[in-house]
């Protein structure tokens, strides 16, 4: 490694005070990391999905500018760097409508896909998906817990359900959103994707699980899709979460949207929107959320959550989860 060529293209770059922690950070989102000395302080750079110079994290750190061009250069120094080797995996997996195009990139240990310009900049990074198998909550059974038969119809489910994402639509936005960042003069932040399902309650007759979805909003935030499912837990086969009451479906909605105590705008725009998958069961309280952009008036996600003790007056005996502590 030529130390000297390497300070030479580091000192050109220029770095901005992060206005938030950029700690802790996880190992994988780390490309190249730097540790020297500038004058009598230690010095410390990270390149890759998140881009700082610091001295000592507990101090705070600094965004560094065109961090893209900076580690393209440090990788044109580096022995034995190729890109296949630092995880490159196709190229031009999609081509934008102004010729730019994106790369696969993705190592043995990562568990993501990370899309990546030309100049290695990350437009996005998509985790892959997780559960309902080897998931797991403290406090709550699993789906090691179900019966084999009952397992693959639970797997079934799911994989029916599918992907509640679509990556290539998602890289679209996401360029469309580096190209308004760089006209603008601002930091394009790397999108995130992820889809995880794990489970929520259960009892002797059902189990349920939570599908989670992480999409970005912005180049700042993610929006969080939120859906329940319940079992029957003898068979897996999946219940309609309006069989889990007592009172026919009609009724049930106008029970809930009473519940919910809205004024009567926003009680109109729930009873318009409410889906039965926005109900999840936890293990002491009953959970319903509306998806950012379900209900016109709210800017982001919406949720109202029940206890059981009210609920008992509505839901079926067996549909009331054990409470873990109370087991």
């Amino acid at each position: 490694m030529d130390c000297k060529a390497l300070a030479s293209i580091v000192s050109k770059y220029q770095c901005s005070r992060l206005p938030h922690s950029f700690a802790p950070y996880p190992l994988s989102q780390v490309a190249v990391e730097l540790n020297g000395v500038n004058g009598n302080n230690s010095l410390h750079i990270i390149l890759g999905d998140i881009n700082v110079a610091y001295e000592s994290a507990n101090k705070g750190g600094f965004s560094i500018k065109n961090s893209g061009a900076l580690l393209n250069e440090i990788l044109t120094v580096m022995p034995y760097q190729t890109q296949e080797a630092r995880g490159l995996k196709e190229k031009k997996v999609i081509t934008f409508s102004d010729g730019e195009s994106a790369d696969l990139w993705r190592t043995a240990y990562d568990g993501r896909d990370t899309y990546k310009l030309s100049d290695e900049t990350t437009l996005l990074t998509v985790q892959d998906p997780i559960g309902p198998d080897n998931t797991h909550v403290a406090g709550v059974e699993s789906f090691d817990d179900l019966s084999a038969s009952a397992q693959k119809a639970v797997s079934a489910f799911y994989e029916a359900q599918g992907l509640l994402y679509d990556t290539q639509a998602e890289l679209k936005n996401a360029y469309a959103a580096y190209l308004a960042c760089q006209a603008s003069g601002t930091e394009y932040r790397a999108r995130y994707i992820s889809q995880d399902i794990a489970p929520t309650a259960s009892n002797d007759h059902i189990m349920c699980f939570l599908t989670s979805v992480l999409l970005p909003a912005d180049g700042q935030t993610s929006q969080e899709l939120r859906l329940g499912a319940a079992f029957d837990r003898e068979t897996g086969k999946a219940l309609s979460n309006w069989d889990l009451f007592t009172l026919p479906e009609a009724e049930t909605r106008q029970w809930l949207l009473d519940a919910f105590d809205a004024d009567p705008s926003l009680r109109a725009e729930m009873e318009a929107a409410l889906k039965p998958e926005y109900i999840i069961l936890f293990p002491n309280n009953l959970e319903v959320t509306f998806p950012q952009g379900a209900l016109p008036s709210q800017e982001f996600r919406y949720g109202i959550g029940l206890d059981y003790n009210k609920l008992r007056a509505v839901l079926q005996p067996w549909a009331i989860p054990n409470d873990p502590v109370n087991k």
